[in-house]
């Protein structure tokens, strides 16, 4: 079966009426398109300032570098990489910034959704 194609925009404010409904909305699971680097910390080092520049963007955008330490040299990075995300989540991470990526799906009342976030 087919999904339910929606197109929208990517904006991840949330409307009154989504605000209104209660936690259950902002629990609804979403699937990207694109799995996204969610985490990146040196195992030596802690917290890193460069975390920055890496976190909340498509993984596919790095090597097997990104696990080099910018401050110590050593492979000891620790990156996490998910393409699963509750919407609070995706809300808290990016607020009014899009998310990059192409689409994302939710399964809404028994059926998959494909939310198309390329609407100009």
């Amino acid at each position: 079966m087919r999904p339910e194609l929606v197109r929208t925009r990517n904006h991840w404010s949330l409307a009154p009426e989504t605000a209104r409904s209660g936690a259950s909305a902002l629990e609804q699971v979403l699937k990207l398109s694109d799995p996204l680097l969610t985490a990146y910390e040196c195992a030596h080092c802690g917290a890193l300032e460069e975390a920055a520049g890496f976190v909340n963007r498509r993984a596919a955008e790095f090597d097997e570098s990104i696990v080099a330490c910018p401050r110590c040299a050593a492979p000891a990075v620790r990156v996490e990489i998910r393409q699963r995300f509750e919407l609070g989540e995706l809300v808290e991470r990016f607020g009014p910034r899009p998310v990059p990526v192409k689409f994302a799906l939710a399964e809404i009342g028994g059926r998959t959704v494909c939310f198309d976030f390329e609407e100009e």
